[in-house]
């Protein structure tokens, strides 16, 4: 004959088990939340900056030259 005592106390382990992965899983989810509302902040404001931006003449020098080597690559293949 099983115990009463031993049911009730698998009973509220797993109980708690679930309850523990309840609050794990909403946790994580807020979590994600959190990393979305962050990565779309970064994202306006580097528009912000792009929109905002520049280019020198060491930049366009840069430039130029990274898509020279970026063709000579491309006619490699």
């Amino acid at each position: 004959m099983v115990n009463k005592m031993t049911i009730l106390h698998s009973s509220a382990a797993r109980v708690k088990k679930h309850r523990d992965k309840i609050v794990k899983q909403g946790f994580k989810r807020v979590q994600k939340w959190v990393f979305d509302i962050e990565n779309a902040t970064i994202h306006e404001k580097i528009k912000l900056d792009l929109a905002n931006y520049e280019a020198t003449a060491t930049d366009k020098e840069l430039t130029d030259f990274a898509l020279k080597q970026l063709n000579n690559l491309e006619g490699w293949k």
